[in-house]
């Protein structure tokens, strides 16, 4: 039998769920008993992101939120051991898969309803994660996996993540985050210290991946009838180019918070049924009665002429 990780979780012989630069994941099960069913166990392959390692679990623990991955279990946080068993964490399995996979995107490619159902969710965790100092600066389709078959997620891997009141340990020039969805600012080992807006760049790029089938926009070009041409299906696509532009720019024009961008979202989304209450709504009735008033009051002339014989020789004399 394979050696345990932490005493209790052994790797299943089964394909491996994912791999990085960083890091491994594999299938595992928890031989203590506590736990049940299979669990994902990401290992840190080498020991000098054991700092990355230590952030990215203190932010899991920091944030309790539906949208995000938990945390089950992890090695040691003082162990920095060139033993590879030694910087292992564990969470659930995300059995949908993550958003690069060619099945799962093409559920989105078109679809406005559920890029917006799936943006939302992502939004709504990295508010959370902003709200307590953390910013995400890896925001990108690998980074959010499915929880099964529908379009719940999970948002993941806060390996790079910046938490204000710790010292930074990205060593310049080194670069933060995936080149093709990171923000501007962050390029060729840039500013560091970053705000939530950085997260707020890279969302879009995200939402864009999707609703386009999996077209990577580059930097902030989607002005360009090749990249906007996929919104010219309807109000909500135009709607959402409006929020793409807000969202896509250099970081003095862009939306500075989730919360915004949960906002528009939120218009877009009931776009369709607020337009149909337009017309009755409080201001729409107003203006139905003012427009109105001379025709009624013409009718009224006219049912008045008609019930009064003399009224109506007069109106036929």
């Amino acid at each position: 039998m394979s050696r345990l990780y932490g005493g209790r979780w052994q790797l299943l012989n089964a394909p491996r769920l994912g791999s990085g630069g960083q890091s491994e994941v594999f299938r595992a099960k928890d031989t203590s008993g506590q736990l049940q069913g299979e669990f994902a166990l990401k290992r840190v392959g080498s020991p000098k992101r054991h700092e990355r390692f230590r952030r990215e679990i203190d932010a899991i623990k920091r944030l309790s939120h539906p949208n995000i991955i938990k945390l089950i279990d992890h090695s040691a946080l003082d162990d920095a051991s060139t033993a590879e068993e030694k910087q292992f964490l564990v969470m659930p399995i995300a059995e949908g898969g993550d958003l690069s996979t060619p099945g799962r995107l093409a559920l989105y490619k078109g679809s406005v309803d559920a890029v917006l159902q799936v943006a939302k969710q992502v939004a709504a965790a990295l508010a959370l994660a902003h709200s307590n100092a953390i910013i995400h600066r890896d925001v990108k389709p690998q980074n959010i996996l499915f929880t099964g078959m529908g379009h719940e997620v999970w948002l993941t891997d806060f390996g790079i993540c910046l938490i204000r009141e710790q010292p930074r340990v990205t060593e310049t020039p080194e670069i933060m985050g995936p080149r093709a969805f990171l923000a501007p600012e962050l390029e060729e080992g840039g500013q560091l210290d970053v705000t939530s807006a950085a997260d707020v760049y890279s969302l879009g790029k995200v939402i864009y991946y999707m609703v386009s089938g999996g077209i990577i926009l580059p930097r902030e070009r989607l002005h360009e009838e090749k990249y906007r041409k996929i919104f010219a299906s309807g109000e909500r696509y135009h709607l959402l180019e409006l929020l793409l532009r807000k969202m896509v720019c250099p970081v003095e024009n862009r939306m500075q918070d989730m919360e915004s961008v949960i906002r528009e979202v939120g218009k877009i989304e009931g776009w369709e049924r607020n337009a149909r209450l337009l017309a009755i709504g409080p201001d729409g009735l107003a203006s139905l009665r003012e427009t109105s008033a001379p025709f009624i009051r013409h009718c009224a002339r006219h049912q008045r002429q008609r019930q009064c014989p003399s009224a109506r020789s007069r109106h036929f004399g």
